[in-house]
């Protein structure tokens, strides 16, 4: 075989491997975008793997008229996030007040859980007066949500106890327990958290607790992120029910914590606070002016003189100037939030420089097969130059696939604007 037919060879394996590169790189390139562009599928919850709960004790049908009262409140970071620190307070203050004056008898008793740990706010039972400064002198809420260590601290915190009353214990929380472990990856964490919380309800209930799950607003966005909107209040529900006895009550925020728990005891709830009134604005009052009188004349005696006509005509009096100015009412500020931006089309605009790099390569190679078959026709002999031309284009080829591994955001970029205005 003679030197222009090995020349011809060269150049035909050379432009096939480039080919095969630029495919093989472009494919891998989509590959890779598509990949990182995928959300993970939900999870499902563990629901069938969460330990059997027991049954409360009894209550009387109606409101309890004797009763000690162990609140078990949630401090974790949510409560504070959510801007429900205050609300929270007030609920459960608002409990213990309805609860006082509707004749009730009642002890209660704090405990808070965050972080790790649960924490004893009194000692034991105490006074209505005494359980609502404990809650007042409360720290900002922060951290997780240990909620099996509220339920054991709260279910030893009982002195004071009165033998003729029931114990009955408040769990208020507005999340799922995770025992510091807010995975958004792995159910293992919350599965072994809620199964240590509904353990202790368990166990707080063979102690002769009646433990009521109270909870408030809706599931975490870690637990939203891991099993999904449906999945995760599926999963709320689940807990909530173990920790309960087999029920809990729900609220949609803590604005309404007060009713929630007089109603989980069987009391009346309070009836909604009506927005005050202001009284009426009276009118200023101006006095009547009185017209000046003007003194008797009396006439000589004699011949009568006519008397002149009285100059004390009244003055009309100005209408009163004390009419209110209408008050303009206030502009509300609507804040705007700008739609969040997706990842959609820049994904797009990349996909659309690649394909045109890709357009752009494979026309410089198929020049070269173009020429290689063209000298072939027309200079046979200068098979040394076809050569030559066909490492030249090889050469072009190699620094193109190389700009396109190192620069190609910068390329994509480029050409993704390119592609979008075509």
């Amino acid at each position: 075989m003679n030197k222009k037919y090995w020349s011809r060879f060269f150049a035909l394996l050379v432009a096939l491997v480039l080919a095969i590169g630029l495919v093989s790189n472009v494919a891998a390139a989509e590959s890779t975008t598509s990949t990182s562009n995928a959300k993970p599928a939900p999870t499902a919850p563990p629901i069938g793997q969460l330990v059997s709960h027991t049954s409360n004790p009894t209550l009387p049908g109606q409101c309890l008229p004797s009763g000690d009262f162990g609140v078990v409140l949630d401090q974790s970071g949510s409560i504070n996030d959510n801007g429900e620190t205050t609300a929270e307070r007030n609920g459960v203050e608002g409990f213990v007040n309805a609860y006082e004056n509707g004749d009730g008898n009642g002890l209660f008793a704090l405990t808070v859980f965050s972080g790790l740990t649960g924490t004893a706010k009194t000692s034991g039972f105490v006074s209505a007066s005494t359980f609502e400064t404990a809650v007042n002198g409360l720290p900002t809420p922060n951290s997780t949500t240990p909620t099996a260590a509220g339920i054991n601290t709260g279910a030893g915190n009982t002195a004071h106890d009165r033998s003729g009353s029931p114990n009955v214990m408040f769990v208020v929380t507005d999340g799922s327990p995770n025992d510091g472990n807010a995975s958004t990856t792995s159910a293992t964490p919350w599965l072994n958290a809620a199964n240590n919380a509904i353990n202790a309800a368990n166990a707080a209930r063979s102690a002769g607790w009646v433990v009521l799950a109270i909870y408030v607003g809706k599931p975490d966005s870690n637990l939203v992120t891991l099993f999904g909107s449906t999945g995760a209040e599926s999963w709320v529900e689940a807990v909530m029910t173990g920790i309960g006895g087999g029920s809990f009550t729900k609220l949609s925020d803590f604005s309404s914590l007060t009713n929630g728990l007089l109603v989980s005891v069987g009391c009346p709830t309070m009836p909604p606070t009506a927005p005050p009134t202001a009284p009426p604005t009276e009118q200023p009052t101006v006095p009547p002016t009185e017209a000046p009188t003007a003194p008797p004349t009396e006439a000589p005696t004699g011949t009568p003189v006519p008397t002149a006509a009285p100059t004390g005509t009244p003055v009309p009096t100005a209408a009163p100037t004390g009419t209110p100015v209408p008050t303009a009412a206030p502009t509300a500020t609507v804040k705007h939030t700008p739609p969040p931006t997706g990842t959609s089309g820049s994904t797009g605009g990349s996909n659309n420089g690649n394909i045109i790099l890709s357009f752009v390569l494979f026309t410089l190679l198929g020049g070269a097969f173009a020429l290689a078959f063209s000298q072939r026709r027309r200079l046979p002999q200068h098979g040394q130059g076809l050569a030559e031309y066909a490492l030249i284009l090889a050469l072009i080829a190699i620094l193109a696939v190389t700009a396109l591994l190192f620069l190609s955001g910068q390329i994509n970029m480029i050409l993704s604007t390119i592609g979008k205005g075509l």
